[in-house]
């Protein structure tokens, strides 16, 4: 990033967390290219990372109080909430309700506290089979033919480990 640009984001995140809307496209502006960039690579369809893209900067106006004032560490913030708004998008279940359900609406803190203690609260299996769908973005298919399982059945027990943790807030 130039150096004019880190100083228009800056500015803008500075706008932004005092509930400036317009700072909110300058920063969609200034952001959104590499974002979406990473996203299509991520969900492999366009239609599917616009979405993302979308939920991405909705995001970002809600956890806007929580952006870092350092740019490298917004350039993070954003590429994170583009991250986990990916995540909950390639998971959704066949009725359109995401796997990921109440973590996604928490504050940044608490999901990641949360996160942190289910995590460690889940047996290993379960523990790798999230860790290969969310982190590694292993396909479920792939995950389902080395734990010797059904794609459904992957996918549901996703939507349980899901639905624990998220009980568990």
């Amino acid at each position: 990033m130039a150096v004019s640009e880190t100083k228009e984001l800056e500015a803008a995140v500075a706008r932004l967390k005092n509930g400036d809307k317009d700072a909110l496209k300058r920063l969609y502006y200034l952001t959104a290219p590499r974002v979406y960039g990473k996203l299509l690579a991520l969900l492999k369809t366009p239609q599917l990372a616009r979405e993302a893209l979308v939920a991405t900067y909705n995001r970002i106006w809600t956890d806007r109080e929580a952006i870092p004032v350092k740019t490298a560490d917004q350039v993070h913030f954003i590429s994170a909430i583009a991250h986990r708004c990916a995540l909950a998008i390639r998971f959704k279940s066949n009725n359109t309700v995401s796997i990921l359900g109440s973590l996604a609406a928490q504050p940044m803190d608490e999901r990641e506290g949360n996160a942190s203690h289910s995590l460690q609260s889940m047996d290993e299996a379960d523990r790798q089979m999230l860790t290969a769908a969310y982190l590694q973005f292993e396909s479920v298919e792939a995950i389902a033919e080395r734990m010797g399982l059904s794609p459904d059945a992957v996918r549901g027990r996703l939507a349980t480990l899901a639905g624990r943790a998220g009980a568990e807030q």
